[in-house]
């Protein structure tokens, strides 16, 4: 347990051996990411490669789905592959 005076845990109070071990952060975005990357080849390799079909399947518009894509940098020879796979 630690204990603050102020009411406010400032990370010089907090022991090293756990400081060190917190890793990089707790970034959620960073987290779902690769689901995210794994889900969206998934649509669209069981759609064919189907950008309008693999939208349908995942439950978001198509829009959303290039979106994604994008954010993703799912282009040319990744989404190719994994309509292939």
């Amino acid at each position: 347990m630690i204990l603050a005076d102020e009411g406010r845990i400032d990370l010089s109070e907090i022991p090293g051996e756990v400081r060190d071990s917190a890793g990089p952060g707790l970034g959620l975005e960073a987290a779902v990411e690769p689901f995210e990357r794994t889900h969206v080849c998934l649509g669209l390799k069981l759609c064919g490669g189907s950008r309008e079909r693999a939208a349908a399947e995942l439950w978001i518009s198509e829009a959303t789905l290039y979106r994604r894509i994008e954010k993703l940098g799912l282009k040319g020879f990744e989404l190719a592959r994994a309509a292939r796979e």
